[in-house]
């Protein structure tokens, strides 16, 4: 039994050899964080951003209402649901 674990142990060494090395090279990462409201809302809510900027969410009103929108470079389109 000893000489399974100590073979199991060495693919297990090797492979965290290997993710240590690539996460050596990885591009470091930045983050710009800001702050989403919609005129109007009671509440905000960033569902998704991908690589480009774009923004999607949803709002909701005071009276009940569900809007969703998406931003772009400063521009925000809404439509309520």
């Amino acid at each position: 039994m000893k000489i399974y674990k100590s073979l199991l142990c060495l693919p297990a060494f090797a492979l965290a050899s290997t993710v240590a090395a690539a996460a050596g090279d990885a591009p470091k990462l930045t983050f710009t964080f800001s702050k989403t409201s919609v005129p109007g809302a009671v509440q905000t809510f960033a569902h998704g951003v991908n690589n480009a900027g774009v923004t999607v969410g949803s709002s909701i009103f005071k009276s009940g209402d569900v809007a969703v929108y998406l931003s772009l470079l400063g521009c925000s389109f809404f439509a309520h649901i």
